[in-house]
Order: structure tokens, then sequence, then C-alpha cells
């Protein structure tokens, strides 16, 4: 798969999934900073460590984001709440 297509499939997993946990709080938290998922291109996204989640969300208005994510699972492991934004 070539980088346009991991974006394209990164981005509609941002945009539709419900059946990872990370990509629907993702939606969430995008919505709190004022960005519209359903408009916004999901450029990168990888493991940062076993904890964390590196992503850059791109704006309609060719807006950067940065996005650090706290794993649910290592949240649920210490009976913390659902991750957000860093």
């Amino acid at each position: 798969m070539g980088d346009s297509d991991d974006i394209r499939a990164r981005t509609e997993l941002m945009r539709t999934s419900v059946e990872r946990p990370y990509w629907v709080r993702l939606r969430d938290l995008l919505h709190e900073r004022g960005i519209n998922p359903n408009e916004a291109v999901m450029a990168q996204s990888f493991p940062d460590d076993a904890q964390l989640e590196f992503g850059i969300v791109v704006t309609p208005e060719a807006k950067l984001s940065s996005l650090t994510t706290t794993t649910w699972a290592s949240r649920k492991a210490r009976g913390d709440s659902p991750p957000g934004l860093t």
C-alpha cells in the first residue's frame, strides 16, 4: 500500500470505525478541539511507545493538529478514565 492509500485508510478509520474504542474516542476529542473528523484527514498515526499513540490531523483549512493519546488498555489497567488528547 502506498502513502496515499495509508492516509485514506487511516482517515476512513478515524471517520467511521466503531469497532475500536480508540477511533470513537478520538472523534469525540477532535470535536472538543473544534475539528470535524468528517472533514479532516488523518495524515499519520502510529504507536509512540507501549502506552501512547501519536497522530497528525489536517483540517480542511490546512491547519495541522498533532495529538498524543494514552492507549485505553494502559489506562484501563490502572483504573483510569478513557484517554484524552495531550
